[in-house]
């Protein structure tokens, strides 16, 4: 039985109306951001960027804490199932 995967960064993305809208406001293309969603990831270098358009949108908790905290877990849990994967 496999686990069902955890999302790590796609309902931060989701907390936008649109991807259009995350996109425009992260200054990002469309495409990158559904990227973004598909791979469950937000590339560190753009963490700043998603932060301060969450303030933007009144998002207060989407910090540079939590989005590091959350590759941090996405990192771990990777490394579980390799691990598994393994044995």
């Amino acid at each position: 039985m496999t686990a069902t995967p955890t999302a790590f960064f796609e309902p931060i993305i989701r907390r936008w109306d649109t991807v259009p809208a995350f996109a425009e406001d992260v200054g990002c293309s469309e495409p990158v951001a559904r990227q973004w969603i598909r791979g469950d990831s937000i590339p560190a270098a753009w963490f700043a960027p998603v932060v301060r358009a969450g303030l933007k949108r009144g998002f207060s908790e989407i910090t540079l804490e939590m989005l590091a905290g959350r590759a941090e877990q996405r990192r771990l849990v990777r490394d579980a199932q390799k691990t598994a994967e393994a044995a």
